[in-house]
């Protein structure tokens, strides 16, 4: 499983109103997608420490072939291009799931082969 996460900071010029557009086009995005499952948006709050990041959006694929075809899609490109319109202070996160220790060591391994 990949999950994929989006996390952003609106820039204090941003209206309100250009906030709320951009976060209703996060939400409604997955309606028009096949791929992404357990989509999900939210707003940080200080638990612990106060949050880098104040907006996340997460969600789940099956495998790269899925998250590929999302990315491609023109519903995706076009929430893309709104975000990087309204929103410099951005980061996007990547990640490989696996269920066992084998296979938490064995991503590990490779991942640190492919940062040398």
């Amino acid at each position: 499983m990949i999950k994929h996460f989006l996390l952003f900071n609106a820039p204090p010029q941003l209206s309100q109103e250009s906030l709320a557009e951009l976060l209703l086009a996060a939400r409604h995005l997955p309606q028009g997608i096949e791929e992404p499952r357990n989509f999900q948006i939210g707003a940080a709050f200080a638990a612990v420490t106060e949050p880098r990041w104040r907006f996340c959006m997460s969600m789940e694929f099956e495998d790269e072939a899925a998250l590929q075809r999302y990315t491609d899609h023109p519903l995706h490109l076009a929430f893309r291009d709104l975000l990087r319109e309204r929103i410099e202070d951005r980061q996007v996160q990547t990640v490989r799931c696996c269920d066992s220790a084998e296979e938490l060591c064995a991503l590990a391994r490779a991942a640190q082969h492919e940062a040398v």
